[in-house]
């Protein structure tokens, strides 16, 4: 006698184990994709910056119009706040300002990264000194750490272009990170599944 429960068992086995092998490669053309973008990144900072910017930008400009949008129907029911209304604006002449000059915003990225690394610094001396206080022998390794992270802020500030590209180093290794990431998780389901179907 045939058994159709068997066979509708085992029809459910293969759409399973095709989709598992469709999401496998899925996720290694990602992680691929991911990689090659990480690396071009590294290669090619002044395009990594002007892309960011780009992006952002386009972001920006989306949340912008979902506000106005939100502010709009919440004003037909009498909700409306005038705060979504400034955000909305803001949001949506900056990205204006950001996407039609680009070379302004190119210059003042690195500024505004070099600025964050210089508070950063002396957020860490100061941190260092109230450790010291504690009596804790790790107050000096957080000193250096607070002077290195100063001494690098100020040679950025006099060469924008150390920071440059040291963003577009730090958004291609996090890239890379990412596609080897997704690489590892989507062959390791695969082996998971297999290990589970044996």
């Amino acid at each position: 006698m045939f058994d159709k429960s068997l066979t509708k068992k085992y029809n459910l086995n293969r759409i399973e184990g095709s989709l598992i092998m469709i999401l496998k490669w899925l996720g290694i053309l990602s992680g691929g994709i991911l990689i090659i973008i990480g690396s071009y990144a590294i290669i090619h900072p002044e395009i990594t910056l002007l892309s960011l910017i780009l992006n952002v930008g386009i972001v920006l400009l989306v949340i912008g119009i979902y506000n106005i949008i939100t502010y709009f129907q919440q004003k037909k029911e009498k909700v409306a706040s005038g705060w979504i209304l400034i955000d909305a604006i803001i949001s949506i002449i900056l990205p204006i300002f950001l996407i039609s000059n680009y070379f302004i915003t190119a210059n003042i990225i690195p500024f505004i990264f070099s600025m964050g690394i210089l508070f950063l610094g002396i957020q860490r001396i100061g941190l260092a000194l109230d450790i010291k206080k504690l009596h804790s022998p790790y107050w000096k390794i957080m000193l250096i750490i607070g002077i290195i992270a100063i001494i690098f802020s100020i040679i950025t500030l006099i060469k924008p272009i150390i920071a440059t590209l040291a963003i577009s180093m730090v958004i291609g290794i996090i890239l890379i990170f990412y596609g080897i990431m997704c690489i590892n998780a989507s062959i390791s389901i695969s082996n998971l599944y297999r290990y589970f179907k044996d």
